[in-house]
């Protein structure tokens, strides 16, 4: 089952990374407006809260072409058509992702970005995390897709009245409707199904706050951190030697994150929010960002400090992106010199 999670993220992930040539007029949905929402299926234990776009990623033509004619891996699908016939998809509407971080407060758990730069295995991940889908989506071949990838057969429960289809790795999915299905950790995936039938609370406080605060986007995502998790970011070796060391040790109080990416004409426009204990961490990110924009040429980068939390904004488009791409590559090469 892990092996096929990131499949579906692949599609979504990749449509995503290549979104700069869509336009987006559709809502981002609150979890206030309606119970058949994704979020308000998500259960009460979350604390990181992502939400993106999918219908309106997989509808573009430019983004189809783009993904179809980029590099892959051995086994993946050749094209769009291709992953979404391998997972027994026609298309998808929204993608919720939830977690919680105090699951996954060990680092290293995280997989590493791959040499080749390709998309890491996101299947590895483990800890309390989902995904709930909507779309239109055939379950027999969803399900026959999955063993066929993972070559293993997939065993069955019942769980609140849903089937809940599992592999032994600990990872599920279960359909919550015709056009809708978690998949994830085990305990995750049983939670849902609760919230859905009235057995447990949906998210609410900070993080729905947060998240419903943010408004509209084509992809947005709010996160509450942990003290532990906060505790080992801050001891990360971040770039011990040369030109990108960087100490975190005075970042242990970091409390939320809020980040919302949308499609603004030709650009795509990226707001960041992240907010401290202390103005004091605040202004030290800040020092950081200037430091790093003036690094990379990112002249544009909107940067501040609103009491405790720095607030960070930029439209990037592909002159900008090339650009950076080349104030990096100079970077790196003065650092080996």
């Amino acid at each position: 089952m892990k092996k096929a999670i990131p499949v579906i993220i692949l599609v979504l992930l990749t449509s995503f990374l290549l979104a700069c040539s869509s336009d987006s007029d559709e809502d981002t949905p609150s979890a206030k407006e309606s119970s058949s929402n994704p979020i308000g299926l998500v259960p009460q234990k979350a604390n990181l809260l992502g939400y993106l776009n999918a219908a309106q990623l997989l509808d573009d033509e430019d983004i189809i072409n783009m993904y179809n004619e980029s590099d892959k891996e051995p086994g993946d699908p050749e094209t769009i058509e291709d992953a979404l016939d391998m997972i027994g998809a026609e298309g998808f509407g929204a993608v919720v992702l939830f977690a919680d971080l105090s699951d996954m407060s060990d680092l290293d758990s995280i997989p590493d970005i791959p040499d080749d730069g390709s998309i890491p295995d996101l299947g590895e991940l483990d800890g309390y995390m989902g995904i709930i889908v909507e779309g239109s989506f055939d379950k027999d071949k969803l399900i026959a897709g999955i063993e066929a990838e993972t070559e293993e057969e997939i065993t069955t429960s019942t769980h609140n009245n849903h089937t809940i289809y599992a592999d032994s790795e600990g990872s599920a999915i279960a359909f919550l409707s015709d056009d809708m299905f978690v998949m994830g950790t085990i305990d995750p995936v049983k939670d849902v199904i609760d919230v859905k039938e009235g057995d447990e609370s949906s998210v609410n406080g900070e993080v729905l706050d947060i998240y419903d605060d943010l408004g509209t986007a084509l992809f947005k995502l709010a996160m509450l951190i942990p003290e532990g998790l906060a505790e080992e970011f801050a001891e990360e070796d971040m770039g011990a030697d040369g030109i990108m060391s960087m100490d975190m040790s005075e970042f242990e109080d970091i409390e939320t994150v809020a980040l919302t990416v949308d499609k603004q004409d030709d650009s795509v426009a990226i707001e960041a929010q992240i907010c401290f204990a202390s103005q004091d961490s605040a202004q030290a990110l800040k020092e950081i960002i200037t430091d790093l924009a003036m690094l990379f040429g990112l002249e544009d980068l909107e940067l501040s400090v609103n009491g405790s939390c720095v607030l960070i904004g930029i439209e990037i488009t592909s002159a900008m992106i090339e650009d950076t791409m080349e104030g990096m590559l100079e970077g790196f090469a003065f650092e080996l010199e």
